[in-house]
C-alpha cells in the first residue's frame, strides 16, 4: 500500500467515511522520509481536509506524560517521495468536545490512535506561533499498546 493509500484507506467500502472511528476523523501515518532522515513525520488526515503534518525527532512514545517537539510543516506534499518509509499507520478518532478541525485551529487537538504500533490517547498542543513555523508539544495521555518498537 502507498502512503497515498495509507492515508486515504478506510476500513469497510474503501470509501471516505465508510466506518470505524475514520467516519468519526480519520487516518494517520508516522514516516520516516527518507532512510538518512533523522526525524519522523506524522501526518494526519481530518475528514475531507487535506493533510496536517507535524516533524518529531523520533516516532511518537507511548509512555504517558512523554512529550516530543512537534514542527507543524507543509501539509499536503510528501517529502522524500517513494524513499518514504511508513513505521506506523492507522485510524485516528476524535476525543476532545469540538470537531477535529476547530480543535486544530484552536491548538489543542485530543486524539485516539489505533495503528499497528501506536494505541491510544495522545494530545498535540501548540506552543508557538512563529513567522515561519508553528511548534507544537505531542503527549500521549493514555494507555498505549505499542506491538513493535523497532525503528524503521
Amino acid at each position: 500500500m502507498t502512503r497515498r493509500e495509507t492515508l486515504c484507506a478506510y476500513p469497510g467500502s474503501g470509501e471516505p467515511g465508510a466506518g470505524g472511528l475514520a467516519q468519526q476523523a480519520g487516518r494517520f501515518v508516522v514516516e520516516r522520509p527518507s532512510p538518512e532522515s533523522p526525524h519522523v513525520v506524522l501526518r494526519l488526515r481530518i475528514g475531507g481536509a487535506p493533510v496536517v503534518a507535524w516533524a518529531l525527532p523520533r516516532p511518537p512514545s507511548a509512555e504517558p506524560g512523554e512529550r516530543l517537539l512537534a514542527l507543524r510543516g507543509d501539509d499536503d506534499p510528501p517529502e522524500g517521495g517513494d524513499q518514504a518509509l511508513v513505521w506506523d499507520a492507522g485510524e485516528v478518532g476524535n476525543l476532545g468536545d469540538e470537531p477535529l478541525e476547530r480543535a486544530l485551529a484552536g491548538g489543542r487537538l485530543t486524539i485516539r490512535l489505533d495503528g499497528t504500533r501506536l494505541r491510544g490517547s495522545f494530545t498535540l498542543v501548540r506552543t508557538r506561533i512563529g513567522e515561519h513555523d508553528e511548534q507544537w508539544l505531542l503527549g500521549a495521555t493514555g494507555v498505549s499498546e505499542p506491538t513493535d518498537e523497532a525503528a524503521p
